[in-house]
């Protein structure tokens, strides 16, 4: 009977501790479920991240950027070729920093190539010879060379003022040396258009807009707006937050690109043009966290459309264009 009894306490005395054992099992694996929620949710705090650009008074850095573009026209049934090579470097420097965040910041061009190459001619123009060119349609460059242009860019990346453009293009066209007031006038006109809204096309070609709140890989948001290229087209772009690693930000961008809701044709002088382009500009640019600033960027575009003239006596042309090409840039505090 005792033994029976000691039998009885030994099986109870094993399961106990086997109970025991899964107790102490489980309650261990608890807490490696309830540390690893802690740690991912740590992780998806990490990931996601507030963009903004974040300048302080004094610093410097050099936007350096490279272009090649085809232009492919159709006049009277005769396919033309025009192939354009720019490449520049800008010095830019952060003069002010109002209380918004919103940056006041000089640049000035360091360096300028441009190239254009058709059948018809070749327009060639590099600031590293230091020579003034007598030729009209490249004199621009040698006031962009001397003339400081000043901006305020906002923490989102949004231009909010811009000067120094009018300045630069009064010299450019006093440098053509045009007697005739009127045609002085229409040339001013033409080239005002030209460059279109300054705002917008600054803020285009330099900079990515950052959105309000925060983001995490996979979000995406957009930025719309309409410049003044010949005729009002219009430019809407997607952002997608790819990836965050090492302080650096992977932005893919595509911007869609389509003539304007109210585009009707810009008269310079007697010539009435409309230009109806249509297309995208693929990229991607990675961004560095602490400044702001883009490390790298590359952009595919590949745009059509057609341009129309008239003249009088209403005289109609319409001429089939398309434009392929890509960019690439940097910027490099200095």
């Amino acid at each position: 009977m005792a033994s029976s009894y000691l039998l009885e306490d030994i099986v109870l005395n094993q399961k106990s501790k086997e109970e025991i054992k899964l107790s102490n099992t489980l309650k261990k694996g608890m807490c490696i479920v309830f540390l690893s929620l802690i740690v991912l949710g740590t992780f998806s705090a990490e990931k996601t991240v507030l963009l903004r650009y974040h300048f302080a008074k004094g610093d410097k850095f050099l936007i350096k950027g490279s272009t090649t573009m085809q232009m492919v026209q159709t006049m009277m049934g005769e396919e033309t070729k025009m192939d354009t090579v720019v490449k520049q470097t800008v010095k830019c420097e952060v003069v002010d920093v109002k209380k918004d965040g919103t940056a006041v910041i000089k640049t000035k061009f360091d360096s300028i190539y441009f190239k254009m190459s058709s059948p018809q001619m070749t327009l060639e123009y590099d600031s590293s010879k230091k020579q003034s060119t007598d030729n009209p349609m490249l004199k621009v460059f040698d006031f962009m060379m001397t003339e400081p242009i000043t901006f305020e860019m906002n923490p989102l990346g949004k231009i909010v003022e811009i000067k120094g453009l009018d300045s630069l293009l009064e010299k450019a066209i006093e440098s053509m040396n045009i007697e005739q007031p009127a045609m002085k006038k229409q040339m001013r006109d033409m080239m005002q258009k030209m460059i279109g809204d300054k705002h917008n096309q600054f803020s285009t070609k330099s900079f990515v807009t950052f959105p309000e709140n925060p983001v995490k890989p996979g979000d995406t948001w957009n930025f719309e707006q309409e410049i003044q290229i010949i005729s009002p087209t219009s430019f809407k772009t997607e952002y997608k937050l790819v990836e965050l690693k090492n302080n650096v930000a992977s932005i893919e961008s595509k911007m869609t690109i389509k003539p304007g809701e109210e585009s009707k044709p810009t008269q310079f002088g007697n010539l009435s043009l409309q230009m109806n382009i249509s297309g995208e500009i693929t990229g991607i640019q990675k961004i560095d966290l602490k400044t702001g600033l883009i490390i790298d960027s590359s952009q595919t575009y590949n745009f059509h459309g057609t341009m129309k003239g008239t003249m009088p006596p209403q005289q109609e042309i319409t001429i089939p264009i398309s434009y392929k090409g890509t960019t690439t840039a940097k910027m490099v505090k200095i």
